[in-house]
């Protein structure tokens, strides 16, 4: 990001004849991810630890890189949450310095947001062992072994094997939830690789890291050229501390689905049939991606052989991966929705909960709380979530009508519910929402999901199945258990008061935003302390 301290200095706003405030302050906020891209090289390289995993050494100078020592955790975790607050800080001053007329040099923002992405692997990827289930699907996969009936436990536990043998818990014994596309690229790396776990795990987080680039370029590239549309859209992607945090420095594969659906939304207003056969080649790769399948739907509700050539284009990958390749794949990718989270709201409930309802009882309880919440959510969303053009939108026409700006609309209003009501969320799911969110206008919604993504990256800062330190797991069981599953309900609180005030305002709490109830950027973005 070092490129872009200069010209944040050049086109820094100011107020009056004085100096901006600390808070929206671009000069701020790129010197600070600059340090937060520093820091997190630090954390990784300085050693295995309960946030960075031991990946061991490969041949050659391929990274990643780290040092051969252990640290404690009572030293990572207090580095690890302090960070994940400086980089959410960071990245909300450049949004709000955004705002109040920063203007950037949008070749500098994106090759700085570029290399901060690129930078996660040099180290290993941290906080979560995700990436070693990912080894272990593809090993099986080239094994000749099907993963989505067979665990990598119920191989590496009668015959040793080098890449399943560093799946950590408790992925050890769970099937795969990913999609034919995923197990291809895992079973890529796995090749690459050369059974070699170091090699192996460093293919898998450079696939993750060039998804989140591919799916950014696919944004910006959408974002038309408007410069304050197109920063913004950096700054939600590829500009993102939060997300490179989440998707690259973690070796999270989210973002190769997201990027073969918005590439789908890049056809809508030319060509439904492309539109549907990416949005189907995106949930090969992850089902969850249904949502924006939804959304597209609903673009094309009033014009019918539209919706047919689109609903026609999505069935042929759909069809071929989980009827023709892998019949066992689509039941198994549904799994996730029935996990529970100490994180989420439901923890809170499910104490209150627990001393009058058994386990088999409690679950399914929570499970149509969850769902009920998600609908709830999403009728608040579509009244809260202003009716804005996506780009390309002719002057004069409706927004109502545009295909591109439904979809992302609707998608948004879905993924947003979904994140936020679910018993499984974590923060690298949130990418859902930035994607087609950077192609709307800006609104309160930016900084509603930009608090998640950063509280929920300091949550999981030691998230990994392991024995960590007495000091350090008491620590993170508040973590978790409390801190997060408060912020989480005052997250839900906030939506609902966001909608009452957007209501007293319209006179109406039912009414849906006008696209002529246009709401300046500052104050989208405005806080207390401005």
């Amino acid at each position: 990001m070092s490129a872009t301290t200069q010209e944040a200095a050049e086109t820094e706003p100011t107020q009056g004849s004085g100096r901006v405030p600390w808070h929206r302050n671009p000069r701020f906020a790129m010197i600070g991810m600059v340090c937060f891209t520093v820091l997190a090289l630090v954390l990784g390289g300085m050693g295995a630890s309960g946030v960075a995993l031991d990946v061991g050494t490969g041949p050659g100078l391929l990274p990643p890189y780290q040092l051969d020592r252990r640290i404690p955790d009572i030293v990572v975790a207090p580095f690890g949450w302090a960070l994940m607050i400086f980089g959410g800080v960071c990245w909300l001053v450049a949004l709000r310095a955004l705002a109040y007329g920063w203007r950037p040099n949008l070749r500098r923002l994106f090759v700085g947001g570029l290399l901060m992405n690129l930078a996660a692997v040099l180290v290993p990827p941290m906080t979560s062992a995700d990436v070693t289930m990912y080894a272990s699907y593809g090993r099986l996969f080239n094994l000749g072994i099907d993963p989505y009936t067979t665990t990598p436990a119920e191989v590496f536990r009668t015959q040793f094997d080098p890449i399943l043998a560093v799946t950590e818990q408790p992925w050890q014994d769970a099937l795969s939830v990913y999609g034919p596309i995923l197990l291809w690229i895992q079973s890529l790396a796995n090749h690459l690789g050369q059974n070699n776990p170091h090699n192996v795990i460093a293919w898998l987080q450079l696939s993750c890291v060039l998804a989140l680039i591919a799916l950014s370029v696919v944004v910006v590239r959408m974002a038309g050229s408007d410069p304050q549309v197109k920063a913004r859209a950096m700054l939600l992607t590829i500009a993102s501390p939060a997300m490179a945090w989440a998707i690259s420095f973690g070796a999270h594969n989210e973002a190769v689905a997201v990027a073969l659906v918005m590439v789908g939304f890049f056809f809508l207003r030319k060509n439904p049939w492309l539109a549907g056969l990416f949005v189907g080649l995106g949930g090969s790769a992850k089902v969850t991606v249904v949502l924006f399948g939804l959304g597209m739907l609903w673009a094309y509700r009033h014009q019918p052989r539209k919706l047919i050539a689109a609903v026609i284009g999505a069935a042929i990958p759909i069809t071929i991966s989980y009827v023709v390749l892998f019949p066992q794949a689509l039941l198994t990718a549904t799994q996730n929705s029935g996990y529970l989270l100490s994180t989420t709201w439901t923890a809170g409930i499910s104490y209150l909960l627990d001393p009058f309802l058994r386990w088999q009882d409690l679950h399914p309880t929570l499970t149509v709380l969850s769902y009920l919440l998600m609908v709830l959510l999403v009728w608040l969303f579509s009244r809260m979530l202003p009716w804005k053009g996506a780009p390309g939108l002719a002057a004069g026409e409706d927004p109502r009508e545009d295909p591109l700006t439904i979809a992302c609309r609707t998608t948004v209003i879905l993924a947003a519910a979904w994140v936020f009501s679910s018993m499984w969320s974590l923060p690298w799911y949130d990418v859902m929402v930035y994607a087609p969110l950077a192609l709307l206008g800006w609104s309160r919604f930016d900084i509603l999901m930009a608090g998640r993504t950063a509280l929920l990256n300091m949550s999981y800062i030691l998230a990994r199945d392991l024995p960590y330190a007495p000091l350090a797991q008491v620590a993170q069981n508040r973590m978790r258990d409390v801190v997060s599953t408060l912020i989480s309900v005052t997250f839900i609180v906030l939506i609902v008061l966001w909608w009452h005030r957007g209501g007293l305002r319209r006179g109406n709490h039912t009414k849906q935003p006008d696209p002529a109830d246009d709401q300046s950027m500052v104050e989208a973005y405005r806080i207390p302390t401005s």
